[in-house]
């Protein structure tokens, strides 16, 4: 490891630093899954290639929690329906053909949007709640596609 003495600053050499090297081409995509391109696994793929040739996709572990509580800890029982949206939405939902053209679509519209309120309104506590909505707006809409497809 090169010291400062050396001419090197020493935050140069840290965890940190390599992390970022090694992350800068890990994605997290609109489920929450964690994306990690083969050139960051040793693969043999040209390191200048884009990182969206292929890679890993890691989910989220899935706990079931609710088997593990006992019946006397148990306040409710959760519907069968309930169940049924509980195991549909805490769940990865790949993109099938065409979402993702529809995902950027709907953030490019609400971008605009988004620009169009911050020429408009002076900066406030409301425009950053307007903001704020819209992103769940997005997010949201993105959701009803993603989940009810």
């Amino acid at each position: 490891m090169a010291s400062a003495r050396e001419g090197g600053s020493v935050t140069d050499y840290t965890d940190y630093e390599e992390f970022k090297k090694i992350a800068r081409n890990i994605k997290v995509d609109e489920q929450m899954s964690i994306v990690i391109p083969f050139v960051k696994m040793g693969k043999g793929i040209d390191r200048d290639a884009p990182a969206d040739l292929g890679g890993v996709l890691l989910d989220m572990p899935s706990f079931h929690v609710l088997s593990e509580i006992s019946e006397e800890r148990r306040m409710y029982n959760p519907s069968e329906k309930d169940q049924k949206n509980i195991d549909n939405n805490f769940v990865y939902h790949a993109p099938k053909e065409g979402q993702s053209v529809r995902y950027i679509l709907l953030r490019d519209e609400a971008k605009k949007l988004a620009e169009l309120f911050t020429v408009n309104c002076p900066p406030s506590r409301e425009l950053s709640l307007a903001l704020t909505n819209l992103e769940q707006a997005v997010m949201w809409a993105n959701a009803s596609i993603a989940r009810n497809e």
